[in-house]
């Protein structure tokens, strides 16, 4: 089956972005393991942007593939450390929270309890967190010895 689209540049240029970022997000971790569905489909795309002119797309003669430039680059970049950035703090509350329900409750309390009452009893924790956190950033998180 093949599909087509009729996109304007801004679209097809909008599209480019948000391939590089899903690969980024998929693949950008791994080493040996790449997803490569991901991986031929960005390039795919890039190849599709060098072959239309598009701005911000290059050709390395040696390995056959147009990439994007690092324009192109830092500007996905600005947005990925904004998601690294509020992901640390949401994974940091959430598993501390997580971590002081069950000390507070116990694992078996909270494995009696429906998901509602779980995310409940969760939020309070959370609601700490985040008001200190807000405050403090990572000033007064401390590893007891």
């Amino acid at each position: 089956m093949s599909i087509k689209m009729n996109l304007t540049e801004e679209k097809f240029q909008t599209l480019l972005k948000l391939a590089y970022l899903g690969n980024y997000i998929v693949n950008g971790f791994r080493e040996d393991d790449r997803l490569d569905e991901y991986e031929q489909t960005t390039d795919e795309l890039f190849d599709l942007a060098g072959e239309l002119e598009q701005p911000d797309i290059e050709y390395d003669e040696e390995l056959k593939l147009h990439f994007p430039s690092q324009d192109f680059e830092d500007e996905m970049g600005e947005h990925i450390e904004a998601f690294e950035d509020h992901s640390f703090w949401l994974q940091l509350i959430d598993r501390l929270s997580w971590r002081d329900m069950l000390q507070t409750i116990g694992e078996k309390e909270a494995a009696a309890m429906n998901p509602q009452e779980q995310s409940e009893k969760v939020h309070t924790f959370e609601e700490k967190y985040f008001s200190e956190i807000e405050k403090n950033g990572l000033k007064n998180i401390r590893i007891k010895e």
